[in-house]
């Protein structure tokens, strides 16, 4: 089994197309951005506040974690599910 590392670079993609998101989001709506934006806020200093180191397992927890909310946000404003 390949085992995948998860490098800064690759960090720094994800930080990209998750703030992609957000600024797309933003042009929908800017209450729904703001919601993003503390939602990012909050998974950032929970991410540094737990210092990995090499834990892949909780790293992408928080990656699947902030694409289910900017998800949910998305879908809230395009369908009104809530």
């Amino acid at each position: 089994m390949m085992k995948f590392k998860i490098t800064e670079e690759r960090e720094a993609i994800g930080l990209t197309i998750a703030a992609f998101f957000a600024i797309y989001t933003a042009l929908i709506n800017t209450a729904i951005s703001a919601g993003i934006g503390i939602a990012s806020l909050v998974l950032f200093a929970i991410y540094k506040a737990t210092k990995v180191k090499s834990d892949l397992k909780r790293r992408l927890m928080y990656a699947i974690l902030a694409i289910m909310i900017l998800n949910l946000l998305v879908a809230y404003k395009i369908f009104s599910v809530f």
